[in-house]
């Protein structure tokens, strides 16, 4: 997807605010989904047998109106990623929510635990039947740790961004729905407790200063929930070869390694295809969708006299090329089209949405200008056409002036 690597202080074109909003919120309902989801399949089949009670929890009192404040959290995770600053303080925030859904996904699926408290009686009051209702269709598994708790101290870091008055309304509150998970009895006190303990180090740990978005970050989560899910549905060995292949993905652009998929001569090897199928399969359905996206438009642009800008061809648009043609293909991703691994390619991989290396400018602008002197036309491309060339094609400039 289009992504502007311009900085936080860019001007966001309209739209594009609630674009972002909508798109960091479907990312962590995605990912409660399989978290939280694909465990509640298996306690369908599968009855937990671990539990996390202890003798204080004995002493915790049974309140059944708290279940109206329990029962908010969802419509106020909405309401987080509406109400949250745009920018730096709605990405960490999302960044926060879904290491924090990966780890807890992580939790349910290793130690599947049930909830040891008597049920609720339905006959004793409106509040009680909502309880019941709620044990009867959320189950009472998934206990440690309680997203409720996490999600609610998460949102309470939001809340600094407040007036003062509506600030200290806002932590009460938030303060309610996080108690209200243990006063239902839905959750132990140990359920609660290492979801704050969990909450306190992923806030130290995800900082806000890291690159947005946090390519690495999403990877390494998604491995994560990848597992959980696979193992919650039987499919462990499925599961442990996802993760890896995910997380490997995630430490490439941790290291901001565009050659770790070691593609040589516009081809990836076997070998790239065995490790990183999962990318390198969702790379290729995501051009197929992009290629569909655009269909009655052309795939690149006419950049300069000389220079053509755009994205991975098909064999029959890449004889729409003016020739002699020279082709710089930037994508790490996708074998390059045939008819374009000529003498005259070459490769610069860079990994998508990260900024790329003065280094990888100057290599591109001289790559440009042998090309040019030889009297040949330039294709510079990446996979998608919608960041990479066209974030080096404006770059470049500067180099080039510069030789």
């Amino acid at each position: 997807m289009p992504y502007s690597h311009q900085g936080a202080q860019a001007v966001q074109r309209p739209g594009e605010d609630a674009w972002e909003r909508l798109r960091l919120g479907l990312i962590n309902l995605i990912a409660f989904a399989l978290a939280y989801g694909s465990a509640h399949v298996r306690d369908l089949t599968t009855l937990a047998t671990h539990h996390f009670s202890v003798p204080l929890d004995a002493s915790v009192p049974m309140w059944p109106l708290m279940v109206w404040p329990y029962l908010c959290s969802v419509p106020l995770l909405m309401a987080c990623f509406c109400l949250a600053p745009a920018g730096e303080p709605l990405r960490t925030f999302s960044r926060r929510m879904l290491c924090v859904t990966a780890l807890a996904g992580l939790c349910f699926a290793s130690f599947p635990a049930i909830n040891t408290f008597p049920p609720p009686d339905p006959a004793a009051g409106l509040s009680s039947e909502l309880l019941h209702l709620l044990d009867d269709v959320d189950g009472r598994g998934n206990q440690l740790p309680s997203l409720h708790v996490a999600y609610a101290v998460l949102a309470m870091t939001l809340t600094r961004f407040f007036r003062p008055g509506l600030r200290n309304v806002a932590r009460v509150f938030l303060s309610v729905v996080a108690i209200s998970a243990v006063m239902t009895h839905r959750h132990h006190l140990a359920d609660a407790a290492v979801a704050l303990l969990m909450t306190w180090i992923v806030m130290h740990v995800v900082k806000p200063d890291r690159p947005t978005p946090d390519v690495a970050l999403h990877y390494f989560c998604f491995g994560v929930l990848a597992f959980a899910t696979a193992r919650n549905l039987g499919w462990l060995w499925a599961g442990v070869y996802l993760a890896a292949s995910l997380i490997r993905v995630a430490w490439a652009y941790e290291r901001n390694d565009a050659a770790f998929a070691h593609k040589q001569d516009g081809r990836l090897p076997w070998h790239a295809w065995l490790v990183l199928a999962p990318w390198l399969i969702g790379y290729r359905i995501t051009w197929c969708l992009q290629r569909m996206r655009t269909r009655g438009l052309s795939p690149f642009q006419r950049w300069q006299p000389d220079l053509w800008v755009g994205r991975r061809l098909t064999e029959n648009e890449s004889a729409r090329l003016p020739r002699p043609l020279s082709v710089i293909d930037l994508s790490a991703e996708l074998s390059e089209t045939a008819s374009l691994r000529t003498q005259h390619y070459h490769h610069v991989p860079l990994l998508d949405l990260r900024l790329p290396s003065e280094d990888s400018l100057r290599d591109i602008s001289a790559i440009i200008a042998e090309e040019r002197a030889a009297g040949r036309h330039v294709y510079l491309h990446c996979s998608m056409g919608i960041a990479r060339s066209i974030q080096v094609a404006n770059a470049i400039a500067p180099f080039r002036t510069s030789r």
